[in-house]
């Protein structure tokens, strides 16, 4: 798949959605460090997305149709991330399973206040506008999947847009900050109680899976390929909801 052309989207696409799988069914792995190299793998997924969610900034004929697509499907996969996100501990009753299902959002969600947020600040609007976007932005994605990385992402690779060497040295500094600031509880408890688990250390490691997708990237050819267009939009609440089933039963 990779030749002299470099990966086409479709390629890129297809191995997110891989990665993906198994970063959501290693809940089902009773085995640890099979569970943690599952997890290790699908943190490429995230990256690839934001790539592409900065990149259909630019290409999209429509940006309002696009943050409007992108809203909706958001919406859509809100009850099958719940249901996927909390399938051992779903309240009983309407009214505590409504009060409860907004506490997290999914990652569209995330992917949508990304693109949302590039789109002002790419903008003429005034600077306090782009300011309020900014904190209006960190305050919705704080219990979201993936949340303030996925937007560092999204906005760096979209103002670097045209510039392949500085898009992946702005994946490579966000997965350094995540790596820093993941290791800050674990030092800290290492400190105080002089206990550091295998589990947290192999939870840190896991963060290395992003530079999986910078690789890969760097041999994006930006060509699309041939794939359904809204390959992902379907497959990502439909999956969700087969292992929630699969959870519960």
């Amino acid at each position: 798949m990779i030749g002299r052309g470099g990966i086409n989207k479709a390629v890129l696409q297809i191995i997110a959605v891989i990665a993906m799988i198994l970063d959501h069914t290693a809940m089902f792995v009773g085995t640890p460090w099979i569970y943690f190299m599952m997890h290790t793998v699908g943190r490429m997924t995230i990256i690839i997305m934001c790539y592409f969610v900065a990149e259909g900034y630019y290409k999209t004929r429509n940006v309002y149709k696009y943050i409007l697509r992108m809203a909706v499907f958001a919406a859509i996969s809100q009850i099958p991330y719940f249901l996927y996100k909390f399938a051992g501990n779903i309240p009983a009753g309407i009214v505590p399973f409504c009060a409860n299902m907004f506490y997290t959002r999914n990652v569209i969600f995330t992917l949508f206040v990304g693109l949302m947020l590039l789109a002002v600040l790419k903008s003429d609007y005034h600077i306090i506008i782009k300011l309020v976007a900014v904190l209006a932005s960190a305050r919705l994605v704080k219990s979201s999947d993936w949340g303030y990385y996925a937007v560092l992402w999204i906005v760096g690779l979209g103002f670097f847009y045209g510039s392949k060497k500085k898009q992946l040295l702005w994946i490579a500094f966000v997965i350094m900050i995540r790596m820093i600031v993941s290791a800050v509880p674990i030092i800290i408890t290492a400190v105080n109680t002089s206990i550091i688990t295998y589990h947290s250390i192999y939870s840190w490691f896991t963060g290395l899976g992003g530079f999986g997708a910078l690789a890969l990237l760097a041999f994006y050819n930006g060509t699309k390929g041939n794939i359904p267009r809204y390959t992902f939009y379907v497959f990502y609440p439909l999956h969700l909801l087969i292992l929630a089933g699969c959870a519960i039963a």
